[in-house]
């Protein structure tokens, strides 16, 4: 017969595995069930289309007949072949300026394809045309998506000779792997660094690297407004630099 010693031992054991077990779920749970997305990076390359005659396409039309809308996304198929040129001039590019690993986490967005016949369609819509704003034949889209919910825009533009004429908004040579972590707990990591709550994160080039941007929340004032914000290096969660920023606001 156990003795009632041996049996407390016993329950007090099961109830230590029971705590470390919710212990473990809440934390796996809490990491896992952030939503928070980010959509960040650079949309420069709009500049190259907006005012030109230019198609979208992608591999999730709105649009799936061959009569072009202009507003929507069209059918990618339609435009396959100038589509598997493209994406061949960007792979070549990206791979001569940085690594293999940014290459694989650029999913393709969207393709744009200026056609300078094609004014009469587009003289309705806004802005309205104006054809000494179009030296771009492409303008394709990418989303460097290094981790679950963040989406880093990668825009390039190409003329007719398919030579890029965009700037790059990417770190040039090996880039490291992106540390795992989630949205929430960057703006927690933020808040900690800084010793304040967090604001508005962002994913930055900064010195030839990614970094995660955090600034501290700051119920703005009309005129100049002082705030800190905390830059953390995305492939090191521990390495991190703190700013001082002046932010002139004008209601």
């Amino acid at each position: 017969m156990q003795s009632n010693k041996s049996l407390s031992s016993k329950s007090q054991l099961t109830m230590q595995y029971s705590i470390l077990f919710i212990s473990i779920f809440f934390s796996i749970s809490s990491f896992s069930q952030c939503d928070q997305k980010i959509l960040t990076g650079s949309f420069d390359t709009t500049v190259f289309s907006l005012r030109c005659p230019a198609y979208q396409y992608s591999f999730s039309p709105h649009n799936t007949t061959e009569v072009l809308n202009i507003l929507d996304h069209n059918d990618i198929n339609l435009v396959k072949s100038e589509y598997l040129t493209v994406e061949a001039r960007i792979k070549d590019r990206v791979l001569s300026k940085t690594n293999a690993y940014f290459l694989a986490h650029l999913n393709f967005y969207t393709l744009e394809i200026v056609d300078l016949d094609r004014v009469e369609d587009f003289k309705y819509r806004v802005p309205t045309m104006d054809l000494t704003q179009c030296p771009a034949k492409y303008v394709v889209h990418y989303y460097f998506e290094p981790l679950e919910n963040v989406k880093y825009c990668v825009g390039f533009a190409l003329d007719d000779k398919m030579k890029i004429i965009s700037t790059d908004n990417f770190p040039k040579g090996q880039i490291k792997p992106f540390q795992n972590t989630t949205v929430c707990a960057l703006y927690d990591l933020g808040a900690k660094y800084l010793n304040l709550p967090t604001a508005d994160l962002d994913l930055i080039v900064y010195k030839n690297k990614f970094y995660w941007s955090l600034v501290e929340k700051v119920n703005y004032k009309s005129g100049q407004n002082k705030q800190q914000k905390v830059i953390i290096n995305a492939a090191d969660l521990s390495d991190y630099i703190i700013l001082d920023e002046v932010v002139s606001v004008d209601f």
